[in-house]
Formats: C-alpha cells, structure tokens, sequence
C-alpha cells in the first residue's frame, strides 16, 4: 500500500473510511495513525505513528520492532514512534513492513 503524501494523518484500522484497511477480527476500527510531525529536536518534521485514535488506545495494540507504542494499557500515553524504511509493524495479529520512505511530498510504503 502506498499512502500519497496529499494529507498529514493515515488512518489504519477496520473502518471504512480507514486510509490501510485491514480486515481482521483483531485489529481494532481505529487501530493506529500515521501523522507528520515536528521532531522533538530541530526543524525538521518526521513521520510518526501513534497506537489508536486521539484520546483512545485500540484494543489490540501495535508494535514497531517488536516494541509496543501501546502504552496506554499501561498506564502511559502512547509513544511517538518515528517511522523509518525497513519498521515492521504489528496491528493486532497483522504484519505490515515499510519497504520505502520518501520526501514528505511524496510517499510511503508499506506491504
């Protein structure tokens, strides 16, 4: 799935209006969002990727690397995690791995 850079936020879940839709029992309606922001440090902007909707954890969890950003089962609120080519991503019990990353005004990858 490729996500054209023509807005700031990707939606991954079960939902229709989702932008990466995964049809599975165990991914959440709103299962994570892939959002463009201003790194912590610097100027710059990176992609990040956040676990369920603003305000909501999805049930499920997600995973970058074999790490959880779900931390609001926990206690915690979720991290930012920035995106880079190669992150495998875990949404529920679905896999999907980012094969390129490019300038913000082009695109991602993922399969």
């Amino acid at each position: 799935m490729v996500f054209p850079q023509a807005k700031d936020k990707f939606v991954i879940g079960r939902e229709n209006d989702a932008d990466m839709k995964i049809r599975s029992p165990n991914c959440s309606r709103r299962q994570a969002r892939i959002c463009w922001q201003r790194e912590k440090e610097g100027d710059g902007f990176q992609w990040v990727i956040l676990d369920g909707e603003e305000g909501r954890s999805s049930l499920n969890g997600t995973w970058m690397n074999l790490r959880t950003i779900s931390e609001v089962k926990y206690g915690m609120s979720s991290k930012l995690m920035p995106i880079e080519h190669g992150a495998v991503f875990k949404f529920g019990e679905t896999n999907a791995t980012v094969r390129a990353k490019f300038l913000m005004d082009e695109a991602y990858c993922f399969s």
